[in-house]
């Protein structure tokens, strides 16, 4: 009934009456005025403790902080608090006078009607006083729901703006993903033409693109769902699956039909019979949400999604989003990097790729294709071996016999590198 404004309507209507029974119609005025006047005095009664207290807090205060700023130094002044006390001290009097007129008010209405009622007075004002304490109690009643139905509706209005929220900031780290990936495209304002050149050769030139995507796991979703719900209620039927029959109660397949779901039904579903859980849980906490909802960056090959492209064509496009983002700005390392790539790419494009960035950053690798340490022009090759279990390294240029000896003979291809080298550079074989 708390909730009730109607039923809180009717039993204040109940008691009004009752005080008016008790009495006579002239004598119903000074009833209803003893009555008030107790519940004033009540309130008055409340009021002062509250003084009492707020002066016994403020005296403990003084005395912590006073003795505080001692500590610290003997010459500082003590806190001055009289005014606040004087404030509160005159509050507190204000209160007491008012009690002691309330309670003046009513013994001389007690008086009044020693003087015309024949009946139990005693019982009579108690009755009253009774009647008057659920009146009070019926309208405190009412003032809480009149609260509660401002704060219900400043609530609804909130849960309606939360799909908004969610989509403004979806988008965000969308938005973020592709102003990270344009700026890649477009260079930084201190790059070189040779190195914007460069830039394009490895992302423009071999279509390769990078967007945000706001992504909605619909099968996770479900799985989400399915541990809120009395599932007994969703049994499986012959022309449908326990799956197909949650997914057809709550038509949400995608991330739009999951924000207009949260926007329209969330607040009414939560209350049917085969919800057993937090449903609400499932679209407001983060960590559940996130785990079907989210923004990822969709990389594409030549308008092909990664998913669709084989291995070693994934190795270099992964190859070129390394070289991208990291091309000027701090030294290259790359284990084996011919072991997932394109044996085309390696020859016709990775190579110049490497002997270009060289000009600016340090590059490592760490491989066993001579097409990669030859034709790119390394300026220090370092060749390890197994002597009898000892590993032993051999450092060198190119140019240097022993280290051109064991290019020829420990990476794959040796021969054949240095040949196309020397007939780029036209060079005579070194032996």
């Amino acid at each position: 009934m708390i909730y009730d404004k109607e039923k809180i309507q009717k039993q204040l209507k109940k008691f009004k009456d009752l005080i008016s029974s008790i009495t006579t119609e002239q004598n119903q005025e000074r009833l209803e005025r003893f009555t008030l006047n107790i519940s004033k005095i009540s309130h008055a009664k409340e009021k002062m403790e509250k003084f009492s207290k707020l002066l016994e807090l403020l005296s403990k205060f003084k005395l912590s902080f006073d003795k505080q700023i001692k500590n610290i130094d003997e010459a500082l002044s003590p806190i001055d608090i009289s005014n606040n006390s004087r404030e509160l001290q005159s509050g507190m009097k204000g209160v007491n006078d008012e009690f002691r007129r309330l309670q003046n008010d009513n013994e001389k209405i007690r008086k009044n009607f020693e003087e015309v009622y024949s009946g139990d007075l005693t019982g009579l004002l108690e009755n009253a006083e009774a009647y008057r304490n659920s009146i009070e109690k019926l309208n405190a009643r009412l003032e809480s729901i009149s609260i509660k139905e401002v704060e219900l509706k400043e609530a609804c209005n909130d849960l309606e703006k939360i799909p908004k929220i969610i989509l403004k900031e979806l988008e965000r780290i969308k938005n973020a993903i592709d102003q990270r990936w344009k700026k890649i495209n477009e260079g930084h304002e201190t790059w070189t033409k040779a190195q914007s050149e460069l830039m394009k050769k490895i992302l423009s030139d071999r279509n390769i693109k990078l967007e945000g995507q706001i992504i909605f796991d619909a099968a996770n979703f479900l799985q989400q769902l399915k541990g809120q719900l009395n599932l007994r209620s969703f049994r499986a039927t012959a022309e449908q699956t326990q799956d197909e029959r949650i997914v057809a109660e709550f038509k949400v397949h995608d991330a739009g039909s999951y924000l207009e779901f949260m926007k329209q039904r969330l607040y009414e579903i939560q209350f049917e019979p085969f919800v057993s859980g937090d449903l609400a849980k499932v679209f407001h906490n983060l960590s559940s949400r996130s785990k079907y909802l989210r923004v990822e960056p969709v990389i594409t090959y030549d308008g092909r999604p990664l998913e669709n492209l084989s291995v070693g064509q994934k190795g270099t496009v992964y190859l070129c989003l390394k070289l991208a983002t990291q091309s000027f700005v701090q030294p290259l390392i790359f284990d084996q990097p011919e072991d997932d790539l394109d044996n085309e790419f390696i020859i016709e494009e990775l190579v110049e790729i490497f002997k270009s960035i060289k000009r600016y950053r340090q590059v490592i690798l760490v491989t066993h294709n001579a097409n990669l340490v030859v034709n790119a022009d390394s300026e220090q090759v370092i060749v390890s071996s197994n002597d009898g279990g000892v590993i032993k390294y051999e450092s060198g240029s190119l140019e240097n016999g022993t280290i051109n000896k064991h290019v020829r003979r420990v990476l794959e291809g040796g021969d054949n590198a240095f040949k196309k080298r020397e007939q780029r550079y036209n060079l005579t074989p070194s032996c």
